[in-house]
């Protein structure tokens, strides 16, 4: 049975992922979530607690419908 952080660090993964498929770096997306690239770097790497609302920000930012992440 998979444990809520294997899940977390799977989507963080899976995040990871499709920010590179787009060729974006982490400063490109700090950029489009108004954050520094240090602050979401700690959330891509699991440093950092992904709240819902960031979590959404992120699938949006990336132009991915949130369910891609949690599915794949």
């Amino acid at each position: 049975m998979e444990t809520i952080l294997f899940k977390v660090e799977k989507v963080l993964r899976n995040i990871r992922a499709r920010r590179c498929e787009m060729n974006l770096t982490q400063y490109d997306m700090a950029d489009k979530l108004s954050m520094s690239q240090h602050g979401y770097g700690k959330i891509e790497n699991g440093f950092s607690q992904l709240s819902i609302e960031r979590f959404m920000a992120i699938a949006e930012a990336l132009d991915t419908p949130f369910t891609h992440f949690i599915d794949v």
